[in-house]
């Protein structure tokens, strides 16, 4: 069982990104995503866990209340794992680029 101090932010934050969303759509008179809408209200649990998760790290009676949240512990290591990943492979491996010794960030064209 998920604990309120979860689900009912997770809920709320959703609605307010899918709410956003339509709004946006409706304005611009673009044909409603529903991936997208779904997108909205999984960012709005997510940035909810996230930011309790970041709490909990502080403060241990929050964790207690982070109970069913494996799946945002998964991802948040995943994230933590690819942008580790991607910084090693940008910073610490040089790349020649066009001749000259300086290091190149794509985008930094």
């Amino acid at each position: 069982m998920t604990d309120p101090i979860i689900y009912i932010p997770s809920g709320v934050a959703g609605l307010i990104l899918v709410l956003i969303y339509l709004f946006r759509c409706h304005r611009s008179k673009e044909t409603v995503n529903p991936a997208i809408l779904t997108g909205a209200i999984l960012s709005g649990s997510g940035m909810v866990c996230g930011v309790l998760l970041i709490i909990g790290s502080f403060y241990k009676g929050v964790m207690d209340h982070l109970t069913g949240i494996n799946l945002y512990i998964l991802i948040a290591g995943l994230a933590v794992c690819y942008v580790s990943a991607l910084t090693i492979y940008r910073d610490i491996w040089p790349r020649r680029n066009s001749g000259n010794n300086e290091q190149s960030r794509p985008g930094s064209e």
